[in-house]
């Protein structure tokens, strides 16, 4: 079957995170399940395992899709992936159209745009989008989110579970000696690594160690130039380092104000890891609060949990050892099987 997706980003993009992750993951999937599959995103873009095109800037993009999508070749099956915005499909096609539906941004807007902006985009998110895709499937992360689409009244026949696999490869290396705290993901506002190097300058001194910061984006000249002593910025690593940087820390540290899964905590999970984050959206799903990690309310419940886990080894050996547990059932196979279902159950949306 003839596959396309419709990306706001690329994986080539200088901002790209856990959503480009997971279109990438999705295409790669797609095609192991024996169709094709083609990309059109927002540049820049590069070289994958499938054919990508770009469809312009930022905003341009939403007014050029149609017509890149049309020069890309005839399609069974398109997916838009929304990140506030979505490419609406179902008004230029007739033919089967999935939504990715990562999270309902809400108050992300304000960090973006001006109020009245911030406002008309948040009408399009929570009235515009499920009327468009009304007669749609929606592929959702996490539970979280399909409550979210359930309070807009979005049909719960029509929402689809399918949480993001990850790659299950460990790495054979000890635990820092130096008590080491990992932050991983994009620096943006949502991300809120501002808050996290708040917490950290006023505990600092009572746990030791050092923050490492994995990731790169707009706002780390601003996060440097803080001087927080015993803070190191990696920017991107390679996939093999990322890996090792996660398999030697003591912590996952996700101070994010909502996700729709958070690709980070399972990666670590993978390594052993367990996570320090906030209960919010998303993230609530991908830590199991006393089994896999801790989840806090508060700042200041956060560096209680950042604290207790420094100090006891037992419970950080615990948690870390059911995260890898509970990592291991987001296995490829799993995320294949469920892909499939999907893309049938889609098609039958269209009958």
């Amino acid at each position: 079957m003839r596959i396309v997706g419709h990306a706001w980003r690329d994986l080539a993009h200088t901002n790209a995170g856990g959503s480009e992750q997971y279109v990438d993951i999705l295409g790669r999937n797609l095609l192991r399940l024996g169709h094709n599959f083609t990309l059109v995103a927002g540049g820049p873009v590069g070289d994958r395992d499938y054919p990508v095109f770009n469809s312009g800037g930022t905003f341009t993009q939403y007014l050029r899709t149609p017509f890149v999508d049309h020069r890309a070749g005839k399609f069974d099956i398109r997916i838009d992936i929304a990140n506030g915005m979505a490419h609406c499909s179902p008004l230029w096609t007739r033919r089967p159209t999935i939504l990715v539906w990562h999270h309902l941004h809400d108050e992300q807007w304000n960090m973006f745009f001006n109020r009245p902006i911030a406002a008309c985009g948040k009408y399009f998110e929570r009235v515009l989008l499920p009327l468009i895709y009304r007669k749609s499937l929606i592929i959702v992360e996490s539970e979280s989110s399909r409550t979210e689409l359930h309070k807009l009244g979005v049909d719960p026949n029509k929402i689809f579970l399918l949480p993001i696999s990850v790659d299950q490869i460990t790495v054979d290396v000890k635990r820092s000696p130096l008590p080491t705290y990992v932050v991983l993901g994009r620096l943006v506002p949502p991300k809120r690594v501002n808050l996290l190097l708040d917490i950290w300058d006023e505990i600092r001194t009572k746990i030791g160690g050092e923050l490492q910061i994995i990731g790169d984006g707009p706002l780390r000249d601003e996060l440097e130039r803080r001087n927080i002593p015993a803070v190191k910025f990696h920017g991107f690593v390679s996939a093999e380092e990322k890996r090792r940087l996660l398999a030697e820390a003591w912590l996952l540290l996700h101070p994010s104000e909502r996700e729709g899964w958070g690709i980070a905590i399972t990666e670590a999970g993978v390594q052993g890891t367990p996570c320090v984050a906030f209960n919010v959206a998303g993230v609530r799903d991908a830590v199991k609060h006393n089994e896999t990690g801790l989840l806090a309310h508060s700042k200041d419940e956060f560096a209680r949990h950042w604290i207790n886990l420094r100090f006891d080894s037992t419970l950080r050996t615990d948690l870390g050892e059911r995260a890898r547990q509970y990592a291991s059932t987001f296995s490829e196979q799993r995320s294949l099987d469920d892909l499939a279902k999907a893309v049938e159950l889609a098609l039958s949306l269209n009958q």
